[in-house]
């Protein structure tokens, strides 16, 4: 499993990293988490985080607190 990364370098200076118009204090912070699978419909780590950028950017209070790639969860 890799180590968390931080998904927004200006909520580490003290800004907020939430949509305009949504109190900081409101935001909940997420995390997004990409597995393996050894499964014939297993879909790649990359496109798993495309896809949950997309939505969480549609979620009203959501701020991005950083992401998780885990490349051997599902490999035998």
């Amino acid at each position: 499993m890799t180590i968390p990364e931080t998904a927004n370098s200006a909520t580490d200076e003290g800004e907020s990293s939430t949509k305009p118009g949504v109190e900081a204090a409101a935001a909940v912070r997420v995390l997004s988490y990409a597995s393996t699978s050894n499964k014939p419909y297993d879909v790649s780590l990359e496109d798993q985080m495309i896809t949950m950028a997309e939505y969480s950017s549609n979620q009203k209070g959501w701020a991005a607190a950083g992401k998780i790639v885990d490349a051997e969860s599902g490999r035998l």
